[in-house]
Parts: structure tokens; C-alpha cells; sequence
């Protein structure tokens, strides 16, 4: 009988070990919480500002086909400097229509030329021009008489003494003409008799001898 109850006790004992150990083997693991995709990071966009190429501003030409000679000698007239090698239309602007103007041939350049004249009660002036695609530009200026004196204070009837005073020695020479060369340009004073004769502006491609 003793024997009995302790086979039943161990019994007893051994079904409470398994079911104790079934107990621990089923517990699930816990398991790690679902990592969420990482989103891409967006780079900040750098607008970059590329500056806009402005194109030059043209630079119209004085006078079409010949450059002014702005380093050249200058005459003013009534207020407005006349530069050789300028346009007609610009000194017209200034001092009034010519009283005359004549066809005449450009034997330096080959083209239309004209003769004009600014002449009144007070002064007489003749400029020469030749035409680059249809403008006028001056080519030789003129004294007419001694009403027109030039910006170094010479006129017609000065003696040759006050030429060299005001200009110098001439740098050539040729017969009776003294010739000044300046800046593309040259100022011919005839001297005769001790006296001036004549002076003329020439645009240098315009002398001919």
C-alpha cells in the first residue's frame, strides 16, 4: 500500500515537471518592432542666379567709311568747332544752312564731293566735303577773306612773324605754303610778301598735290 502512494506521488510530481516545462518552451520571443523605411532627405536646391550678358551698346560711327580727326586741328565757327572728317548735317545744326553748295569731283577719294559756302555780312568761310554712303563729311576748310580767323588768332593779311609766334616753324615746307601736320590733319598757311595769303584745313587722305 505504501508503495502504491509513492508511485503515485511521483507520478503526481513528474506530470506537474512537464507541464511546467511545456509552459516555458512556448512562450513566443519577442520580436523586434517593424523598422519604418527611412525617407530620403531631400538636399535644400541652391538656385544659383547666372547673370545675364548684356550686349554692348553700339557705338555709331561719327561719319560713315573716315573717323573723325578729333586730335586734329579744329576751327570754331559762330560758337561750333568744325572737325574734320565730321558730318555736314551736324555743323548745319549749328550755324545755319550754307548760302551755296556745287557739285564738284573728289579726286582722293572718287566719290560725290561739294563745294559749300557760309557766307554773310560778317564772315566767309568755304568747307569741301565728300559724300560715305550718302552723309556728307567735311574734308578741307577755307578762309575766304580776312573775317575768319583761326583758334590760334591767325587771319588772312597776319604777317609771317606772327605765324611763327603762334605756331612755330612749319614741319614742311612747299614754295610759298607753310604746312602745320596734326592729328591726321593739316593746316597749309601760304605766306607771301611776308604775309598770309591763305589758310586751309585739309583731312590728310583729302591733300593732293
Amino acid at each position: 500500500m505504501n508503495k502504491l502512494k509513492i508511485t503515485i506521488l511521483a507520478g503526481v510530481f513528474a506530470a506537474c515537471f512537464l507541464l511546467a516545462s511545456c509552459k516555458n518552451s512556448g512562450t513566443p520571443a519577442t520580436s523586434a518592432p517593424p523598422v519604418s523605411p527611412t525617407a530620403p532627405v531631400e538636399s535644400p536646391s541652391i538656385s544659383a542666379e547666372v547673370p545675364t550678358a548684356t550686349p554692348d551698346e553700339p557705338t555709331p560711327p561719327a561719319a560713315p567709311g573716315i573717323g573723325v580727326a578729333t586730335d586734329g586741328w579744329v576751327l570754331t565757327y559762330k560758337g561750333a568747332d568744325i572737325y574734320l572728317g565730321s558730318k555736314l548735317d551736324d555743323l548745319i545744326a549749328k550755324v545755319g544752312e550754307p548760302t551755296g553748295r556745287h557739285e564738284t569731283a573728289d579726286c582722293a577719294f572718287g566719290a560725290v564731293g561739294y563745294t559749300i559756302d557760309f557766307r554773310d555780312s560778317s564772315t566767309y568761310l568755304r568747307l569741301t566735303t565728300t559724300q560715305f554712303d550718302g552723309v556728307d563729311c567735311i574734308m578741307t576748310i577755307e578762309f575766304m577773306d580776312d573775317s575768319v580767323k583761326t583758334n590760334e588768332g591767325l587771319q588772312l593779311g597776319d604777317s609771317a612773324d606772327k605765324v611763327k609766334e603762334a605756331l612755330g616753324e612749319p614741319q614742311e615746307t612747299q614754295d610759298t605754303i607753310w604746312k602745320y601736320i596734326k592729328g591726321g590733319t593739316s593746316l597749309w598757311i601760304t605766306v607771301e610778301g611776308a604775309e598770309i595769303t591763305n589758310v586751309q584745313y585739309f583731312y590728310d587722305a583729302a591733300v593732293t598735290e
